[in-house]
């Protein structure tokens, strides 16, 4: 085998090690936000029991108190946010209220399940 060719299988086998390196990298990284997704997904507030019927306020076992607190608080900020764009928001906004922040970051799909 000559230098020439030799230097070219050096260079294909460096080459393919990189890709696989690089897509490795690649799938672990979607495999990641992906899992962050499903989680996000899976926890979705409209799941959560509400206070009342048309309540947008949902909440977890635990978290009633702050649901009402959130829930008296909640028309004043809505306007607020409808005064800051000039429109009123085109639906409903479900409000997810949380009995502590490690079950928020796993609803919000920001840490793992």
């Amino acid at each position: 085998m000559d230098a020439s060719r030799r230097s070219r299988v050096f260079i294909v086998q460096h080459v393919s090690r990189f890709a696989l390196l690089v897509s490795f990298v690649a799938l672990v990284g979607l495999a990641m936000r992906l899992s962050r997704f499903a989680s996000a997904a899976f926890n979705d507030p409209k799941r959560l029991p509400a206070p009342t019927a048309d309540s947008p306020v949902r909440h977890e076992p635990g978290a009633e108190g702050c649901a009402d607190v959130v829930g008296r608080m909640l028309p004043e900020a809505m306007r607020g946010v409808a005064e800051a764009h000039g429109r009123s928001l085109a639906r409903t906004t479900i409000i997810g209220v949380y009995a502590s922040y490690d079950n928020y970051a796993k609803a919000d799909g920001t840490r793992p399940c």
